[in-house]
């Protein structure tokens, strides 16, 4: 019997409603009750300032969607008859024995190497740049995950 892999039957942005794309908004102060307390963010931490008598208070531990994403992604290339050339390529980017990607992509099997959200990122971009076919399971959906300024993703990662 085939193992049937599922894939998401919506895309949905993880990036649209980000904690980091969000403006500074005022609030209530808790102290003098005037309209004038101003929340932003800076690297993970929540400032909460009022403008009127100074109260203020730090919070820590806001991460955006990408910053928490703990979910291990595989990979299936989509060629079966890959060149020396290629797979030596897919050796390097994947971390993965010459053997293993032949045996995979041979077999149409995902990779058994799981691979976290930075590195799936950078791995689809190198396929998409080398022309490579390939499925990511599941498929992250991080619309602005290059383009982002604000996130504070560190290569901490084994």
């Amino acid at each position: 019997m085939k193992d049937k892999t599922t894939f998401p039957t919506e895309k949905t942005d993880c990036c649209k409603d980000c904690i980091r794309q969000q403006k500074p908004q005022f609030s209530v102060c808790r102290i003098c009750g005037q309209k004038k307390v101003k929340n932003w963010l800076d690297g993970p931490c929540l400032f909460i300032e009022c403008m009127h008598c100074g109260d203020s208070c730090i919070g820590a531990s806001f991460f955006a969607p990408c910053e928490t994403d703990d979910t291990s992604y595989t990979l299936l290339i989509r060629n079966k008859h890959l060149s020396n050339k290629q797979i030596l390529f897919l050796r390097k980017l994947l971390g993965l024995s010459a053997l293993s990607i032949k045996f995979c992509t041979e077999h149409e099997q995902p990779f058994e190497k799981g691979f976290y959200l930075n590195q799936i990122m950078e791995i689809r971009q190198a396929l998409e740049i080398q022309n490579h076919p390939y499925v990511v399971i599941p498929e992250p959906y991080y619309g602005k995950y290059f383009t982002c300024e604000k996130k504070i993703i560190a290569d901490h990662f084994p």
